[in-house]
């Protein structure tokens, strides 16, 4: 979602190589600098994860494939930044 809006099921090791694309590097989470590298892209993941929150009716992320929420707790802890 940080890079572009997916609305498809997709693995787990087809998500790191579709960032590995992305950062023209090879992704790995434990990486100390993949936060600072991501943050840059932070707004740009919100929107995309608001926008496919937003295409089930009612959501429900536990059976909503893709689905995620992160960017609610994301949003309400930069709240708290500063």
């Amino acid at each position: 979602m940080h890079f572009a809006y997916y609305n498809t099921v997709m693995s787990r090791n087809l998500y790191k190589e579709k960032l590995s694309e992305k950062l023209d590097d090879t992704y790995d989470k434990s990486n100390t600098i993949m936060y600072d590298i991501l943050k840059q892209k932070q707004s740009v993941a919100i929107r995309n994860a608001a926008k496919l929150l937003s295409t089930y009716s009612p959501p429900n992320p536990v059976k909503d494939n893709p689905s995620t929420t992160v960017h609610l707790l994301v949003k309400l802890m930069n709240k708290f930044r500063k």
